[in-house]
């Protein structure tokens, strides 16, 4: 088979899967030697950065990549904890609701079971005082009542105060002052003294001070004192 430069050669792929290198055409098979030393070129360059990367580089990115891990794994905790209190709440307010209705059922039976016995004490309470109610009035309800009034006024007058005179409250007063009686036997009269305190020293009188004095004196001169600074013998 023989191909011109001018004519396109036809090729068709075949359906089994066999290397496509066979079916190519010759300008497609064909590789310029300097395109591939072009491409080992890069791969070499790009297999050498990777390599010449810093250290710090890749560490630094590491610790970034941590820390979002961190940080979402704190935040779902977040979210976890903040569910499980609202359901813990709900929890207790459908408890201290349920708690609410039975006590308000408690309270709304109590008062129809009251009535009964209530009514049954009021009953019980009107028969017994019915019943206790005597038909004849006692003997001291019976009783005269003018005489308890008399009886009333008497004693009124009784514990009443006296009136005084002022004739009979100067005598009273003259007889306090006065003292005790003279006692007479026989011929003679026996002054009585008046009841004083025994602990305290008699009253002094004007006749026993003015022969006190006299006593003290004994008719001696009153004593004078002397008078310049040389004395007489």
């Amino acid at each position: 088979m023989v191909f011109d430069d001018n004519d396109e050669a036809e090729f068709k792929t075949p359906v089994s899967n066999k290397d496509d290198s066979e079916y190519k055409t010759p300008n497609e098979s064909f590789v310029a030697p300097e395109a591939a030393a072009t491409e080992t070129a890069e791969v070499e360059e790009e297999q050498e950065d990777s390599d010449d990367e810093a250290p710090e580089a890749v560490s630094t990115a590491k610790a970034a990549e941590d820390i979002k891990k961190s940080a979402k794994a704190a935040q779902k905790a977040a979210q976890e904890q903040a569910a499980t209190q609202k359901r813990k709440r709900q929890q207790r307010d459908e408890l201290l609701k349920k708690q609410a209705e039975e006590r308000k059922k408690i309270d709304e039976a109590k008062p129809q079971n009251d009535q009964p016995e209530a009514r049954q004490t009021e009953s019980g309470t009107r028969g017994r005082k019915r019943t206790e109610i005597p038909a004849v009035l006692p003997a001291e309800f019976l009783t005269d009542s003018s005489s308890e009034d008399e009886a009333d006024d008497s004693t009124g007058v009784a514990a009443g105060p006296k009136r005084r005179k002022v004739a009979g409250v100067e005598k009273r007063l003259t007889r306090l002052d006065a003292g005790p009686k003279d006692e007479v036997v026989k011929s003679t009269v026996y002054r009585v003294a008046k009841k004083t305190d025994e602990r305290l020293a008699p009253k002094l009188k004007k006749h026993s001070k003015s022969s006190k004095d006299l006593l003290l004196k004994r008719n001696r001169p009153a004593a004078t004192s002397a008078t310049g600074f040389f004395k007489r013998k």
